[in-house]
């Protein structure tokens, strides 16, 4: 078995954040759109503001989340984006009722670089609101 070594700075400072929607908000129709996480379940070592994560060290992360829908839709999907730009997304859904598009991913972020959950849908439709359907969070998996 391999022992590894825990450090204080494991110990410590953990980065770590949950966060979900809890009010309502529609897509845009046929546009990207910022999902406006408006409930924090946690947010340890503060750097969640706004629905934005901002690197506070340079590190891989690891970031999973949620966006939900009940409608009748041809296109619908979530991205991540990093520093503004769309990063990586989750899975493309055409649907009729509830849906969700999770994308989950890790990156490689610099202090100071920021990570945000977008949506996109062909029309303006409800987001689905709550801790179990429309979510963002993420970690500090190590530092480099």
């Amino acid at each position: 078995m391999v022992k590894q070594r825990i450090t204080d700075r494991q110990i410590n400072t953990p980065i770590a954040f949950s966060a979900y929607r809890a009010a309502a908000q529609n897509t845009g129709a046929a546009v990207w759109a910022k999902v406006a996480f408006d409930t924090e379940e946690y947010d340890i070592g503060s750097n969640f503001a706004s629905g934005t994560f901002t690197a506070p060290v340079t590190g891989v992360y690891f970031f999973s989340g949620s966006v939900s829908h009940n409608s009748t839709l041809t296109t619908f999907l979530a991205a991540f984006y990093k520093n503004g730009v769309e990063y990586k997304r989750g899975n493309k859904l055409g649907s009729s009722g509830q849906a969700s598009s999770t994308p989950t991913s890790s990156m490689l972020l610099t202090a100071g670089d920021t990570v945000e959950l977008w949506c996109y849908s062909n029309s303006a439709v409800a987001m689905e609101v709550g801790i179990s359907t429309t979510f963002f969070n993420g970690f500090l998996k190590g530092t480099t």
